[in-house]
């Protein structure tokens, strides 16, 4: 949470690939639009109709990944991106797909990043969770399993636009996805 995945993905986006739809009881952030906002009862609505292929409850809040979107996505030759918790990527463990890790460039900019989204209520669950899923043991565990990771600078998110960008033409030369 607040590496930028959200900026990240908006920026993808304007090279034509397509997003995988995830529906969020949390009201949507300024300038986002990879997420679709629904009212907790809709939510749940949704559930017991099977719209979700995947489901996450995160600081409160609910994210449902669109089984519509995943099953586009599986028979399609274009590129769909999908924000989703490192926590659940055994979900995503069959797929043939690229696997990128967002990171802060350090633990400064991370907590500077809660700070100017407004999250300071979850500060401390953030932090936990960084130390404990990213740790240094732990992103060696997904690197040797072939993950990618990126660094997205605060002030530069182009930057990590522009890596991943690249990963996605060297997966899909080299007859990836």
């Amino acid at each position: 949470s607040c590496a930028g995945k959200s900026t990240i993905i908006e920026g993808l986006l304007d090279y034509g690939y397509n997003s995988v739809r995830v529906y969020t009881t949390r009201a949507l952030r300024n300038g986002e639009y990879a997420k679709i906002h629904v009212s907790y009862e809709l939510f749940e609505q949704y559930l017991t109709q099977h719209k979700f292929a995947f489901v996450n409850q995160f600081f409160n809040t609910k994210y449902g990944t669109s089984n519509e979107d995943i099953s586009k996505a599986l028979s399609s030759n274009d590129v769909y991106l999908l924000d989703y918790a490192l926590s659940r990527e055994t979900d995503f463990a069959r797929l043939d797909c690229l696997k990128v890790i967002l990171l802060p460039e350090n633990l400064d900019t991370l907590i500077l990043q809660i700070r100017s989204a407004n999250r300071h209520e979850r500060l401390d669950e953030i932090l936990h969770d960084y130390k404990t899923n990213y740790s240094q043991a732990a992103l060696s565990n997904y690197l040797n399993r072939e993950f990618k990771l990126v660094i997205n600078h605060h002030s530069n998110p182009e930057y990590a636009v522009m890596q991943i960008n690249n990963y996605i033409k060297m997966e899909v030369n080299h007859g990836g996805f």
